[in-house]
């Protein structure tokens, strides 16, 4: 890979009794406190699941965005309050957040079941952290995709490269994914900035601010936008609305990468990270094994249509937009050392993209 931390697992003797005793202070905890990305579908089909194959353990789920958790949980922490297990978030919140403050521990040894310690199971061989410390599992990997648009006002060859978006002619029709929180509109500037270089890419932020009609953190009200007509040409858009919205019937392009400059591979919110202090540190640990499981992976990908880095989970459920072609090279910008914030950066956004 050249650029992250990708650690192989040694195919550790698996130890029933471990396990059977994980098990059974699990169920004496009674349930496991979760957050994860918001959306009731996520929440439903997970508790439901979860709740099947370990009926005496309650599954307690907040949707939370990644960019909120980190002020929820600082509030909680300081006043003393742990209520929360695991956290499935991006690993910009994982890595520059959590991590920092001390909220977590290591998730390695929480890896108990030979079908999610053994590495066959994984893309490469290989069971995926973004960070050195081992504190954050990248489960998910798919293609993020550039833009959706109208395309009764958009011709698909007219923003398949990445400077047509600055065509003059999209001046004030253009909605931006804003940049500044945690997402996919930051992870856009991060790539822009590591791509085109500071100088470059400065220039070329100005510019996309200087399109937009409008700058937004609701990715749906975004792409309702565009297929209702309202904009041409939506930035970063989330897959799992834009799936919802496409099968609701609305007529909205996708331009999943830009055939000069590509495209970025993208964990979204499918990185994985346990929390210290945890009230349920054994249930936490069976809610781990089983999300990483084959179960628990076919749930997450066929709810949220990201594709799973378990190479037993099926794939045709998934728009072809967001699976890597073979033979192409992508950009892999989600590891600890991309992901922590850049002052030069970060004082560029707030400046340019804040109200």
């Amino acid at each position: 890979v050249g650029l992250g931390v990708v650690i192989v697992l040694a195919s550790e003797a698996f130890s029933q009794a471990k396990w059977e005793k994980v098990l059974a202070d699990a169920h004496k905890e009674g349930r496991v406190a979760v957050w994860g990305p918001p959306g009731a579908l996520i929440r439903q089909n997970v508790m439901a699941a979860f709740g099947k194959a370990f009926p005496k353990i309650e599954l307690e789920w907040q949707g939370i965005r990644s960019a909120a958790q980190a002020a929820k949980l600082q509030t909680e922490r300081q006043g003393g309050l742990f209520s929360v297990d695991v956290l499935l978030t991006g690993t910009t919140t994982a890595l520059t957040a959590h991590k920092p403050m001390g909220f977590l521990d290591p998730i390695r040894p929480a890896l108990i079941l030979p079908e999610v310690t053994d590495p066959k199971h994984w893309v490469n061989n290989t069971i995926e952290f973004a960070d050195e410390g081992g504190y954050s599992l990248a489960f998910v990997n798919f293609v993020l995709p550039r833009l959706a648009y109208n395309p009764g006002q958009v011709k698909p060859e007219e923003v398949d490269e990445l400077y047509k978006v600055l065509d003059p002619k999209w001046k004030g029709k253009i909605v931006v994914y804003d940049p500044i929180p945690a997402g996919a509109g930051h992870a856009f500037a991060r790539w822009l900035w590591e791509r085109l270089g500071p100088a470059e890419a400065t220039k070329y932020l100005k510019g996309l601010k200087a399109q937009a009609g409008a700058v937004s953190r609701e990715t749906r009200t975004m792409l309702e936008w565009v297929g209702s007509g309202k904009y041409a040409i939506a930035t970063n858009p989330d897959v799992e609305p834009l799936e919802q919205l496409l099968k609701l019937g609305l007529k909205i392009g996708i331009q999943g990468e830009f055939k000069d400059y590509g495209s970025e591979i993208t964990p979204a919110s499918g990185t994985i990270v346990l929390m210290n202090r945890a009230p349920h540190p054994s249930a936490a640990r069976v809610f781990i094994n089983w999300l990483l499981g084959k179960e628990g992976q076919t749930v997450w990908s066929v709810t949220l249509n990201q594709a799973s880095r378990r190479v037993d989970v099926p794939t045709g459920h998934l728009p072809s937009y967001i699976l890597p072609k073979p033979g192409k090279k992508y950009d892999r910008f989600y590891y600890e050392k991309y992901v922590v914030k850049l002052p030069e950066l970060e004082k560029l956004l707030a400046e340019t993209f804040g109200q």
